[in-house]
């Protein structure tokens, strides 16, 4: 019978019947998998994918099941907001097809709000369905933006830092000043290097007598409150929150400064420090401890990290291929994180300099957005930022570039 139907199907020029094909089982990567799993209905097969309002996100999908000859084959795609509403979804270049003939999509969608959503894509003719769930952190730039003017000759390399929503602190390091400046002009400023800003105090070393001087920022101003001998203008590639500072000494020695409550201190010199090849950076806690990430072996009495992915004053985040991405507060054992982020964190640079923070960046799916996590109280707070436009990440603010020359924007996170 099979050969009368051949036959005719040649005399007549038709194609001969496709009673022969046989739909087989691929899963989300597009592999036949025999049967195990994968099937019609498509589960997501991946983590959530991380994404940022206003960026397009493309995503790859393949059908569950394979496809014939004869299918008309084309797809149904939707974004589902947080809200449960759908909007189109666009498929981006053709339908494509395996050599095993799984059928591959490739479907884009731009996110208008924060929250989680569903990417839902349904293969015709009858080829079933899959969805994947998409994480959107909300605009940076959704919170108050001020532009502020900056010093002549003070760029990204030398040392700008957010202070307040409309105040900016410049270290011009080729004439060893600071200004603090605002959307008025030039509020104040005063001699010195190796600025760190932490809150509203700010953190600088002397060039000429090398005392590291601790100031608050007030009123427009600034007040001394502190000073301590013996601190040379040497980059220190080292943490330093409002009350707490970690520098090399002018015996080589690197110290932790406290500031009590009540106003008093305490300098702890911990030992002599020798050259260390990156990845290194420095943390501590007003009791006297210090961690130190690098690949060696700490010399004096200190922890030693080698997966560190971001640092802050509250945080301490560590990355590695069997933990992934943990983090756990600074005051607590860090052997034991009770976070963990499914997200894959941007590669951490060694700090040229003291800092206030190393933030943790999140890699999206976009070319050019980066998801910022920042801990609050309320929890963890995510946002999306142009990479190539920050400069600096405050405890409350972003700082950016401007078109403008000149100024910066300043932004609350």
């Amino acid at each position: 019978m099979r050969r009368l139907s051949l036959l005719l199907a040649v005399l007549c020029g038709c194609s001969p019947p496709q009673d022969d094909c046989v739909r087989q089982l691929a899963d989300v990567n597009g592999s036949l998998n025999r049967g195990v799993g994968g099937g019609t209905g498509g589960g997501t097969g991946h983590g959530a994918v991380l994404a940022a309002v206003g960026a397009p996100i493309t995503l790859t999908f393949f059908a569950p099941l394979t496809s014939c000859v004869s299918d008309t084959l084309r797809i149904d795609a939707v974004a589902i907001d947080p809200d449960g509403r759908s909007t189109p979804a666009m498929q981006v270049g053709a339908l494509e097809q395996t050599v095993f003939s799984a059928v591959k999509a490739n479907v884009t969608f731009t996110p208008t709000r924060p929250g989680l959503h569903t990417l839902k894509v349904a293969f015709e003719p009858s080829l079933g369905a899959r969805s994947r769930f998409v994480e959107v952190a909300a605009d940076g730039l959704s919170g108050q933006v001020i532009r502020v003017p900056i010093p002549a000759g003070a760029t990204a390399s030398a040392g700008l830092w957010p202070l307040t929503d409309d105040t900016v602190a410049s270290e011009l390091r080729s004439v060893d000043d600071i200004t603090i400046s605002s959307p008025a002009g030039m509020l104040t400023h005063f001699r010195g290097a190796q600025l760190v800003v932490a809150g509203q105090v700010l953190w600088s070393i002397d060039p000429l007598t090398h005392m590291l001087e601790r100031r608050v920022f007030e009123d427009g101003g600034v007040r001394l409150t502190h000073s301590f001998p013996d601190f040379p203008a040497l980059p220190t590639p080292a943490l330093h929150d409002e009350d707490f500072a970690l520098r090399y000494r002018t015996s080589g020695q690197l110290s932790t400064v406290s500031i009590w409550a009540d106003g008093g201190f305490r300098v702890n010199d911990h030992s002599f420090y020798a050259p260390v090849d990156p990845p290194l950076a420095y943390f501590g806690t007003p009791n006297g401890s210090v961690t130190r990430w690098s690949l060696e072996e700490c010399p004096f009495p200190c922890s030693n990290i080698e997966d560190l992915a971001a640092v802050d004053a509250q945080f301490v985040w560590r990355h590695s291929p069997l933990t992934g991405l943990t983090g756990a507060s600074r005051t607590t054992s860090f052997q034991e994180p009770p976070l963990q982020l499914a997200h894959t964190p941007e590669a951490l640079s060694s700090p040229p300099a003291a800092f206030e923070r190393l933030p943790l960046w999140l890699r999206t799916q976009s070319d050019d957005r980066s998801v910022l996590v920042s801990v609050t109280d309320a929890g963890l707070h995510f946002t999306g930022w142009r990479r190539s436009e920050v400069l600096r990440v405050g405890r409350e603010h972003v700082l950016l570039t401007d078109e403008g020359p000149g100024f910066v924007r300043v932004v609350r996170k």
